[in-house]
């Protein structure tokens, strides 16, 4: 029984990107072993997409250790017997679970089936607080992005990620709901992908009316403290717990990376915005579809 629960909670983590399922579980009585696949695709060489994913299995299996009435302990770091090892989570003697505990291991599911079905639009303050609020994780941090020329500074770097990454399936669905005309024309005319970086007026109306769709829904930044593997699981957790949370207030959230694997994009993100520490994902908000 114990051991079915775990392995559903974390078998329902979602994926993170263009990952399969990029970790195995060892049970070991009542500990859970999560350890890494390794190995980073052509799309994501540094293999963040992967441990972001691990995160969130992490998080799921914690939560089903609370579920099951114990008090859970996390033990990460690569051991010199397994260098695939993620996280360690063992579950011991604790008390019942909270009411909020039993209502978010309840949630994962919710989260698994919602995929990308989020249209943008506006989130009340008081789930949005209880999001930006919802994580555990050491060292990770949730900043709404805020105004109207951070709206336009986000704009601006997918706008060129979508141009440099011209005709990048992944990186298309993520921007479609920023950069796709609500009603569409008889013939569409797509951005010259050649064209030089130096904005021009056409390329400048497109980054304001995208900037515009960005501002009329929220946008969180999951930021880490640091940017090794660790750090990076911690955030994919973070992520997680702040689907959950926005799960149980009725809301949708999508986690965007593609844009951050140009390093340029990323940077600038980091500098521009003044983050205080490494960008790891951005979410887009809404309700669900």
């Amino acid at each position: 029984m114990e051991a079915d629960t775990l392995v559903r909670a974390a078998r329902l983590a979602p994926r993170v990107g263009d990952a399969t399922e990029p970790w195995t579980l060892e049970l070991h009585g009542r500990t859970a072993m999560l350890l890494e696949h390794p190995g980073g695709t052509g799309h994501d060489p540094a293999s963040r997409d992967r441990l972001l994913a691990c995160g969130a299995a992490l998080t799921n299996l914690w939560l089903a250790v609370r579920a099951l009435g114990r008090a859970p302990v996390v033990e990460l770091g690569v051991r010199a017997d397994r260098p695939d090892h993620v996280a360690t989570v063992r579950g011991e003697v604790g008390a019942a679970p909270s009411v909020a505990d039993l209502a978010d291991h309840a949630a994962i599911e919710a989260v698994s089936c919602l995929g990308e079905r989020v249209e943008p639009g506006p989130v009340a303050s008081v789930p949005l607080a209880r999001i930006v609020s919802a994580t555990r994780w050491p060292g990770t941090s949730l900043r709404p992005l805020a105004g109207a020329e951070e709206a336009a500074t986000l704009a601006e770097l997918a706008l060129h990620a979508y141009r440099r990454l011209d005709g990048d399936h992944r990186l298309n669905r993520e921007l479609a709901p920023w950069i796709e005309p609500r009603s569409r024309p008889a013939r569409q005319v797509r951005p010259d992908a050649s064209a030089p970086t130096t904005v021009t007026e056409p390329r400048a109306v497109l980054c304001r009316a995208m900037a515009a769709r960005i501002a009329e829904a929220p946008v969180l930044l999951a930021l880490a403290a640091d940017d090794g593997r660790h750090d990076q699981v911690f955030a994919g957790a973070a992520v997680q717990s702040a689907r959950i949370a926005a799960a149980r207030g009725g809301v949708g959230m999508v986690p965007l990376t593609r844009l951050l694997h140009l390093p340029e994009v990323r940077a600038e993100l980091i500098d521009r915005l003044a983050l205080p520490g490494y960008l790891q994902v951005v979410l887009r908000l809404g309700t669900v579809r």
